[in-house]
């Protein structure tokens, strides 16, 4: 693993709100890795939201799109908040998470919840509620009627406006529940560390990926690690499940 080749490319996306202070403590973590455990990795950081706004009129610039284009896995912070509301919505709408969601194929949304002794006090629910809490939530990202069609709004003969929208799957889109059932394999799904594989439609080289490199949910209150592994045997980037 000394070979640069193999080294990790991990992007660094802090974005906006809370979103930089997060994902420099998770920058904590993946150094301590590399240095301590001889990890190979290298990381990049890139800026999304008002800040490119400002300085280039675009809230994903150029520089934003190839460090994740060259990235093997993307370290995403937050969008949004009081201080984003001068970012104009087609701005916006530009430079869209779901637009990253349906480009990079990132169909599961995993949200760990595990109830912390040391914050019991500081739950709105009984420390009694939530000892030894923990399970996953497991979400659609991509399909279903997240890009449905059509959708849109109508004026009806009445005057009345009338919204509509479409909830659609393919076959190959049912995936959700097959990797929640991969999931329950696991006692501690969420801490798991047995190697979870993907089958990349490029070429077909099957590639391991620890369990605890997911495809966390892109929200203002989270750490977000989104993983987009590229194939070792043709460089095409897939999702890892």
């Amino acid at each position: 693993m000394n070979n640069r080749s193999n080294m990790v490319k991990i992007a660094v996306v802090g974005g906006e709100g809370i979103g930089p202070e997060v994902t420099a403590q998770s920058q904590r973590v993946l150094n301590w890795f590399a240095a301590k455990r001889g990890v190979p990795m290298v990381l990049r950081e890139a800026q999304y939201g008002i800040i490119p706004y400002l300085a280039t009129g675009k809230v994903m610039p150029p520089d934003t799109v190839e460090a994740m284009e060259e990235a093997d896995a993307i370290l995403w912070g937050a969008t949004g908040g009081p201080e984003t509301k001068e970012v104009p919505a087609a701005a916006r709408k530009a430079g869209s998470l779901l637009g990253l969601r349906s480009k990079y194929d990132l169909y599961a949304n995993l949200r760990p919840i595990v109830g912390h002794p040391a914050l019991a006090d500081s739950a709105p629910l009984k420390a009694s509620v939530l000892r030894d809490v923990d399970f996953v939530i497991i979400r659609e990202l991509t399909s279903g009627i997240y890009f449905g069609e059509p959708r849109g709004i109508e004026t009806l003969a009445d005057g009345q406006r009338r919204g509509f929208n479409t909830e659609q799957y393919t076959t190959n889109q049912i995936r959700v529940p097959r990797l929640s059932w991969r999931g329950r394999e696991g006692t501690r799904f969420a801490r798991s560390t047995r190697p979870m594989y993907s089958k990349p439609a490029c070429c077909g080289a099957r590639k391991s990926l620890p369990c605890t490199l997911r495809n966390f949910p892109m929200s203002s209150s989270r750490i977000c690690m989104s993983i987009t592994p590229r194939c070792r045997s043709c460089g095409s980037r897939r999702n890892s499940m």
